[in-house]
């Protein structure tokens, strides 16, 4: 990883690490994606995991009620999220648990150790996703399953749009970061194959919401405070409050209205 990757990805951690105690109370809608995507997982065994971008552990523990998983390896680069892992790991009855701060292109995980990994909702975050998902491939054994939840191509264009569209503009960071940070399936199912994985299923999940401005704002807060760490917090009041004013002037009776895309990615490395 490269040093401008590198800063970059320090920054996305210590954001998630100031907000990881509010996290799960602020991404009902991620938490709902993560249920659905181990839902669809084929059936098989897959007795030790791996979770990267592991956050609270929320993933982790869904995929371990279904397959009954003996041990999971959580790594996270956010000292904050591994630390409320930790206090949801009493959960893990009979299950060996090891937490690692390490970002996904760092991790002192051996090769082909794991018979699963999955990796939800921090795929975004990743400047170099090719690479993260060539990172995790590596980790898997013969046979095992890769399974992503990320943002999918489309998401939240009608945020976008208002931030784009405000007088003075906010700063030109913000809006850009979506150029970036949501994958389409096409651009899925090449990372997948440069990988050397079998993809099995990739699909995207488009939802209209209509959401109340408030609570628009604190996922925002809660799920990209990074992107704010560098600006007076004078300033910063004045933004938010730019964007919290032209939010209510086009939020309907029930919120603002916008839509949210996931994508989900199942693939298998060759036995």
């Amino acid at each position: 990883m490269d040093e401008s990757a590198r800063g970059r990805a320090q920054e996305v951690a210590a954001g998630f690490t100031e907000t990881a105690s509010d996290y799960e109370g602020a991404v009902k809608y991620n938490l709902d994606g993560i249920k659905r995507l181990i839902a669809g997982l084929p059936d098989g065994e897959f007795p030790e995991l791996l979770d990267v971008g592991c956050g609270t552990g929320w993933s982790a523990l869904t995929f371990i009620a279904r397959y009954g998983s003996r041990k999971v390896i959580g790594v996270d680069p956010a000292s904050g999220m591994l630390d409320v892992f930790r206090g949801h790991a009493e959960k893990f009855d009979d299950v060996e648990v090891e937490l690692i701060q390490a970002d996904v292109m760092d991790m002192p995980v051996p090769p082909e150790s794991v018979d699963a990994v999955i990796c939800t909702m921090a795929m975004h975050w990743f400047p170099d996703k090719a690479g993260a998902v060539r990172e995790m491939a590596a980790r898997l054994r013969p046979g095992g399953l890769l399974a992503v939840l990320a943002g999918g191509e489309g998401v939240e264009n009608e945020y976008r749009e208002l931030m784009e569209g405000i007088k003075p503009p906010v700063p030109a960071h913000w809006p850009a970061l979506y150029d970036t940070a949501p994958t389409s399936e096409r651009q899925m199912l090449g990372f997948l194959e440069e990988a050397g994985l079998d993809p099995v299923d990739i699909w995207i999940e488009r939802r209209f919401r209509q959401t109340p401005v408030d609570d628009f704002l604190e996922r925002m807060r809660v799920v990209a405070s990074h992107l704010s760490q560098d600006i007076d917090s004078e300033e910063l009041e004045a933004h938010q409050a730019r964007i919290r004013d032209a939010m209510l002037a086009k939020a309907g009776p029930r919120g603002f209205e916008y839509h949210f895309s996931k994508l989900y990615a199942v693939a298998r490395k060759p036995a």
